[in-house]
């Protein structure tokens, strides 16, 4: 069996003294490296994607909520017959609450379900806005709505099954005691030097 040199320094001496651990050991350290990371880019993706969709919801909300019809009209021609048919404040006013739904529960770790949820209703209002481009010609806008929806579906997804956020459980002080966190920090055993996800961090 191969084996491998690990120098490993007592805190309580000062003393160097040469550890072997074989090579099995090692790969088990890579695998929890490697998972760790993959869980880490996946949620740092989440997290942009999340930005991404509430900015421009609440940008696109706070013009439909507040800017006068005739001046969308400059924009877009066809705002006026819509405004017709569908309230275009509503509608506004509803793209501005889930685009903030998206976000503030995730980072307060408040309910954090709803994101996903409201993530899913604004990749619904972004399907709407392509169909509503394309049939009037404007395949640029539809090309965006395209990407939001689907940034706003890998939201959903992601949010959802890949890497939800845990609960805020407000009456515990520990972390590590947290019922369900995904995201626990993972300590270092001062023994071998390996990561342990089954050990507290200090």
């Amino acid at each position: 069996k191969l084996h491998r040199l690990r120098v490993h320094v007592d805190g309580a001496n000062g003393t160097v003294a040469p550890r072997s651990i074989g090579v099995g050991d090692g790969d088990r350290e890579c695998d929890r490296y490697a998972v760790s990371m993959k869980r880490f880019s996946l949620d740092g993706a989440l997290w942009i994607a999340q930005c991404i969709v509430a900015f421009v919801f609440t940008w696109v909300g706070s013009l439909r909520a507040f800017v006068p019809i005739h001046a969308l009209e400059r924009q877009t021609a066809w705002i006026d017959s819509i405004a017709a048919q569908t309230p275009v404040r509503v509608v506004g006013a509803f793209e501005l609450v889930f685009a903030l739904l998206v976000l503030v529960p995730s980072m307060t770790r408040f309910w954090p379900r709803i994101a996903p949820f409201s993530s899913l209703v604004l990749g619904a209002f972004s399907v709407a806005g392509l169909v509503e481009h394309a049939v009037h010609g404007e395949w640029v806008r539809a090309l965006f709505a395209l990407i939001l929806a689907a940034l706003a579906v890998f939201v959903a997804w992601g949010r959802w099954f890949a890497v939800p956020i845990a609960y805020m459980p407000w009456d515990q002080e520990d972390p590590s005691d947290w019922p369900g966190v995904t995201h626990r920090p993972i300590a270092a055993d001062p023994a071998t030097g390996a990561f342990d996800p089954a050990l507290k961090h200090p």
